[in-house]
């Protein structure tokens, strides 16, 4: 089983950013770097719940996440042999969205497809991994477009196709702030790279994410008890 390259960790927990106390976001409620906790207080979680993290304490247990959960999960669906850096971009994808919902799904299916040759399904893989770059804002329950999405899922495939540019996330963001619009490949209605309006929605294919919250609740509940002494031992 393949590991994550300490640079692609940098590169996943800077883009989740920290957060030291639960937060909710659309879907439920994250702590740390990305750790997702559900959607309400359980016993499983309640120490997490009301839990205050320093940073050394939210890495440990995005790696737990990373090892028990999104590594494995990457192992089961995805048959094509991968690249280190193949590998690497899938992890940061499956660590945003999840690994157990419909976004995963459509990627691991349209690596699975080019398993032979990943490069000549470049652009049906590209466009499976475009999604989700909209979120529903707590605050005002208005669904928007994500910025930050737009870049990270761009650097994701970039990364995945061997065209990862090397000055890194300050390359990708300049390019979205300066050109006003969203950086990905065509969609499926075919819009161009490059010319991809983030500014109209319809342009966008809203999906909300669809996770097996059972199953990832049974992970979490699994996971967070094994990590209480290392938190907290």
């Amino acid at each position: 089983m393949a590991s994550v390259l300490q640079s692609t960790l940098d590169f996943i927990f800077s883009r989740e950013g920290f957060l030291p106390r639960r937060k909710s976001d659309s879907y439920g409620f994250s702590i740390g770097y990305g750790h997702f906790l559900g959607k309400q207080k359980t016993t499983a979680n309640a120490f997490l719940w009301d839990a205050t993290l320093d940073k050394t304490q939210a890495l440990l247990l995005a790696e737990k996440d990373l090892d028990q959960i999104i590594v494995p999960q990457i192992s089961s669906k995805i048959k094509a042999a991968l690249t280190q850096a193949q590998f690497d971009a899938v992890c940061s994808y499956f660590y945003n969205v999840g690994p157990y919902g419909e976004h995963a799904k459509k990627l691991s299916r349209a690596i699975n497809k080019y398993a032979s040759n990943v490069f000549a399904g470049e652009q049906e893989i590209r466009e499976a991994w475009n999604t989700p770059i909209t979120a529903k804002n707590p605050e005002t329950g208005l669904r928007e477009i994500l910025s930050g999405l737009i870049v990270r899922r761009k650097m994701e495939q970039d990364l995945f196709f061997g065209n990862f540019h090397g000055s890194g996330a300050e390359h990708y963001e300049a390019a979205e702030e300066e050109n006003g619009k969203g950086i990905l490949t065509p969609d499926g209605n075919g819009v161009p790279q490059d010319t991809l309006d983030v500014s109209d929605e319809t342009d966008i294919e809203e999906i909300n994410l669809e996770f097996d919250f059972e199953r990832i609740e049974n992970h979490i509940r699994n996971l967070e008890l094994d990590t209480v002494d290392v938190l907290w031992g």
